[in-house]
């Protein structure tokens, strides 16, 4: 009843976003267009268009959905994402149902994965990073279960060849924990064979597929790397980068920020705190306490995803690493577990039931948050009410998006799409016209083009911000007679 409760409300909580399905922002559309004009075999055989990297085995997946269902609709092409991130934090519970030992100390790990912004907005995107929760999951839940004998090893060996193969972020953690294991005393070698027959699915099927967009990947990434020098800002950009990971993805920056927090100090001191618990604690479990592999594997996982960083492999915090971040809530959560096995029975129950609220209640405000603020963009319910005026220009930047929105722009709109950046906006008759919209994505390169745009577009009438996101945003140009 509990379990069956349990994955209740991890679905409505990951549903909150998937449900409104709403139009996919720019590098959704870039996947979504990379599917839309290739085979499925070229999915494996061709480098990725736009500047996208992404697990070829779940791009297959929702490729062949894609196909089965013959649609283009954002909740088809999201619903593995969805339904992985639904799993991975299931899979999640489980581990922490195993690994600690009060029986509070999951539930908050529950609540912990479902009120972070991150979970659930990528519970409602076409992107790889549910794979990844759900990935590094299972695989850790197969090195877990291979390092006790189990009576189908060849089974999870297999699921560890396939969790570590089809993730770009699963082998890290899951050799951290095998790593783990093998210092304290009991090494086992199939786990340690499945791991790297794992490895070697992913460099065969994905890295050398992709290695094409390493230095744009890298440059685009630079500012979340941790440096190799100097001491001073190397030990700056690893616990901030480090406490993102652990306090970022739980609370999103934003939220810091809004509330008077200064983002890098406040993460730092967390991890910092975490990290001199974590390291004094351990010393003190049993050799037969399993918590005490998860806090060295807890402990090998900061430092192996750091040397990544270090060497431009990794950007610490930013989103390529949220299947990460369940790995980390480990920490403080076994620390919290010792002490809570520490307390009398009676202050135990008191301590339960008060973080029982606590977290009850963080989860509902985190979800409604979320849930208020929707999705990165959303053009597709605005197009049919684009109605008075003549026309609508999609800027360059923007016509990855205009090509997978379901719902068309009124049949009266006169549409142009700008192929290049290059491209002079069309020439209006401003005596004729009384005015249009124009879409333009907000980010980067495109922004002082799309200024010029829109005062070319406005002439001698008035241009007003009608809609934004955090990537499109719509203008009207009004033109008086």
């Amino acid at each position: 009843m509990r379990r069956a409760a349990a994955l209740l409300v991890i679905l409505l909580c990951c549903a909150v976003l998937y449900v409104q399905g709403a139009s996919l922002w720019l590098d959704e559309a870039s996947v979504a267009l990379n599917l839309r004009e290739r085979t499925l075999p070229g999915l494996w055989t061709e480098q990725l268009s736009y500047g996208q990297v992404f697990p070829r085995a779940w791009l297959s997946c929702v490729w062949l959905l894609r196909a089965a269902l013959g649609t283009e609709d954002p909740r088809v092409l999201r619903l593995l994402p969805f339904l992985a991130m639904v799993g991975g934090v299931a899979a999640w519970l489980a581990l922490g149902r195993r690994v600690l030992k009060d029986s509070a100390t999951p539930l908050l790990l529950l609540a912990a994965l479902l009120a972070s912004p991150s979970v659930l907005r990528y519970a409602a995107e076409l992107k790889q990073y549910a794979f990844d929760v759900l990935c590094v999951a299972v695989g850790l839940h197969a090195v877990w279960a291979l390092t006790r004998d189990p009576p189908r090893r060849r089974l999870w060996a297999v699921i560890l060849v396939l969790a570590v193969g089809t993730s770009h972020l699963a082998w890290l953690p899951c050799g951290a924990l095998w790593l783990a294991i093998a210092l304290r005393g009991r090494p086992d070698r199939t786990a340690a064979l499945a791991l790297g027959g794992g490895g070697l699915l992913l460099l065969l099927t994905d890295v050398l597929g992709q290695l094409g967009h390493t230095g744009k990947m890298v440059s685009y990434w630079a500012p979340w790397m941790v440096p190799a020098w100097p001491p001073d800002e190397a030990m700056a950009a690893f616990f901030t980068g480090q406490g993102a990971q652990l306090l970022g993805y739980s609370l999103g920056p934003r939220m810091l920020a809004r509330g008077g927090v200064d983002p890098g100090l406040g993460m730092g001191l967390v991890f910092g705190a975490v990290l001199l618990g974590v390291v004094l604690q351990r010393r003190t479990l049993s050799p037969q306490d399993a918590r005490g592999d998860w806090l060295l594997a807890w402990l090998l996982t900061v430092a192996a995803s750091t040397a990544a960083s270090m060497t431009g492999l990794l950007p610490l915090g930013q989103r390529v690493t949220l299947g990460l971040f369940p790995m980390l809530l480990m920490g403080p959560l076994i620390l919290l577990d010792r002490r809570l096995e520490s307390l009398a029975p009676a202050r135990r129950i008191w301590l339960r039931r008060a973080l029982g609220a606590l977290a009850t209640i963080y989860l509902v405000v985190c979800v409604g948050t979320v849930a208020r603020r929707g999705v990165r963009e959303d053009l597709h319910p605005r197009l049919p009410h684009l109605v008075g005026l003549d026309w609508l220009v999609v800027d360059h930047c923007s016509t990855r998006q205009w090509a997978l929105l379901t719902r068309p722009a009124p049949p009266g709109l006169q549409v142009h799409v700008m192929g290049t950046p290059t491209e002079a906006p069309p020439q209006l008759d401003q005596a004729r016209t009384r005015g249009g919209y124009v879409v333009t994505h907000q980010a980067g390169q495109c922004a002082p083009h799309q200024e010029q745009v829109r005062q070319q577009l406005g002439g001698a009438g008035r241009v007003e911000l009608t809609y934004t996101g955090l990537d499109a945003a719509l203008w009207t140009v009004s033109i008086p007679p």
